[in-house]
Order: structure tokens, then sequence, then C-alpha cells
């Protein structure tokens, strides 16, 4: 299960960011920014920097206390001594990483994709599209974000076709 750790929560900041709300519509059209999405947004006078940190796998400070004894609290500290929010009592929505981002960077739930899909389907690859071209991504860079991705040995987020760079 994958468990965060560390999430600058960027549906937060994209959600302090949208003016308007942006219409539901199916999970294939996460795939394509629409041009009244992009008008509803609000560029903020000066743009943090945002990171989107998943140490996937790597459990939060209390359950390392609690199950290995493990005192994580130097590492934590440095963390918010340098800026960046810890979500403390986090825990993954979904059972496996591929749904995890899938729906967090598309800022949905999977629910409809079992309607157009089926419940017993488990092609994986369906979540590819979903992780690699991702709605946060897009409505950042809409509104003038650079988008810099750190791929991982993770195949589905080894590469994305949105980054401005790869690294």
């Amino acid at each position: 299960m994958s468990v965060t750790l560390i999430t600058i929560t960027v549906l937060s900041i994209a959600g302090g960011l949208i003016r308007t709300t942006i219409a539901e519509r199916e999970e294939r059209d996460l795939l394509r920014l629409e041009d009244d999405e992009a008008a509803s947004l609000l560029m903020p006078e000066s743009q943090p920097d945002i990171y989107y940190i998943i140490l996937d796998g790597y459990m939060r400070s209390d359950t390392q206390l609690d199950v290995y004894g493990h005192d994580n609290s130097q590492f934590t500290e440095f963390l918010t001594d340098n800026g960046f929010y810890i979500a403390s009592r986090s825990h993954s929505n979904y059972p496996i990483t591929l749904l995890s981002l899938s729906s967090s960077l598309n800022m949905q739930h999977l629910d409809s994709l079992t309607v157009e899909f089926g419940r017993e389907n488990t092609d994986k690859t369906l979540m590819y599209p979903l992780i690699r071209n991702h709605r946060v991504g897009q409505l950042m860079k809409s509104i003038g974000y650079r988008y810099v991705q750190i791929g991982s040995w993770y195949g589905v987020t080894h590469r994305t076709d949105i980054a401005d760079e790869m690294l």
C-alpha cells in the first residue's frame, strides 16, 4: 500500500488557484485541458515552487514509531525547517500506487472508470495516460508554471508527456 510521508498538497494549491468550479467530466476528458478551464485560473502574484514528492512505501512517522520503534523526527523536522509541509496523518485512498497517482494527479476519484471499463477489468495500462498527461500538470502549466519531473524506476512515472524537463 502506498503511504505518502511527504505531500506538498498540490490539490490544495490548485484548489486555491481555481476561481470557478470546473465541471465534472468523464475520466478520458482529463487528458485534455479545455480552454474554459484555463480561463478560470488566476495567476498568483508570486508563484511559489511546488514539490509533489511521493516516497512510495515510506510509512508515516507515527507508524514507523509504533511498528518499528523508529523515531523519524530528525528527518521531518529538517523538512519543516526548510519550508516543506508534511501531511503527518495522510494515507492513500487506493491500495496500489498506480491508482493513487492516477486519482491524485487528476484530482478525482476513479469510480467512473468502472462504469466505462467494467468492474472486473484488470488492465492496469488504462491508468498510464492519466499519469503521463495528468490534469494537475496541465493546470499548473496553463498558469505559467514550469514543470520538471524527476522520474523513477517505476515505469509509468519514468516519463511524462507534459513535462518541460525530465530528470
